[in-house]
């Protein structure tokens, strides 16, 4: 019988609603109901009513007191293993992709490790061949991947410098920023000069919809798979910087304070918002030291 499944029961039980067991699981509620009903085949009869409200079955009231007690007696095993075998120490492997290490990553590292000095975690950059624990992941998920959602429908946004900007259009300029301003879209705006971000020798899905939706080829600046680069090469004026608007708030902090800022950030109405969250493989089953370090996160993104 699979230890994770009774866990997951057990959680439904708990809240006595499937959305909120899944959320402190940190799956989807389609995973939880589909593990559920994977338990109730295995045991040959139903644990739960489904109806307008959640109830036990009479073989569900007597899980309840079995699987409370398996999981006890698994976690004492564990803790024994554990101080004979020294493995005391827990690490985590966080994996990044296209739009790199997020701005808030030290943080939460530096809090986290504070907190939890027992935990070893380390970062893979893009690309790493290592597998990673917890991967940041910014866009749809891929097939067959849990999702721990941490900023959903976070809108894209452009950063460039005014300068830039009087450069490039001249006396237009004034006019032009406040159509961006107030249509929030790129239309209009074929001769500002872009910094493209590539993954695997291909424009960023969301950058290109963007431009298929605004109808014109971007003038390129420059091309990077890494975004902090191109995030430099924005700050130094070449071009302009597209990403999530979170993640310009946080890469480019003071620049962006108002009027004495030396850039400035449009939010994107082209494209719909893009959501980040931390991903894993389904089936995998979250340790104690991963649990604590999604929720330092949370912490910090949410304030």
């Amino acid at each position: 019988m699979n230890f994770q499944n009774i866990e997951y029961f057990l959680a439904v039980v708990k809240y006595n609603n499937f959305t909120k067991a899944a959320q402190s699981l940190y799956i989807s509620q389609q995973s939880l109901s589909e593990n559920i009903r994977r338990l109730e085949e295995e045991i040959g009869t139903p644990l739960l009513n489904r109806g307008r409200t959640l109830s036990l079955t009479p073989a569900g009231e007597c899980f309840v007191s079995g699987g409370r007690k398996i999981l006890s007696t698994q976690d004492k095993m564990l803790r024994e293993i554990s101080i004979v075998s020294n493995t005391v120490r827990s690490k985590i492997v966080l994996g990044v992709e296209p739009f790199d290490m997020p701005p808030f990553l030290p943080e939460a590292l530096g809090n986290f490790t504070q907190k939890y000095p027992e935990y070893e975690i380390s970062v893979n950059p893009p690309y790493s061949r290592e597998k990673a624990d917890l991967t940041f992941h910014c866009g749809a998920a891929e097939k067959g991947m849990e999702t721990i959602p941490l900023i959903n429908k976070d809108p894209f946004s452009v950063v460039f410098s005014r300068v830039l900007g009087e450069h490039i259009f001249g006396a237009e300029w004034a006019e032009k920023e406040k159509t961006l301003i107030e249509t929030q879209s790129l239309e209009g705006m074929e001769k500002l000069p872009f910094l493209l971000l590539y993954t695997d020798k291909h424009l960023h899905p969301s950058a290109e919809e963007l431009f298929q939706n605004v109808g014109f080829t971007p003038i390129e600046a420059f091309k990077s798979e890494d975004a902090s680069l191109l995030a430099a090469l924005c700050t130094s004026g070449t071009g302009a910087f597209l990403g999530p608007a979170d993640y310009c708030k946080r890469k480019f902090g003071t620049l962006l304070d108002g009027s004495a800022g030396t850039l400035t950030c449009y939010p994107l109405k082209d494209i719909d918002g893009i959501d980040f969250s931390l991903t894993y493989p389904k089936g995998k089953h979250l340790n104690q030291a991963e649990k604590r370090f999604v929720e330092e996160l949370r912490s910090l993104i949410t304030g």
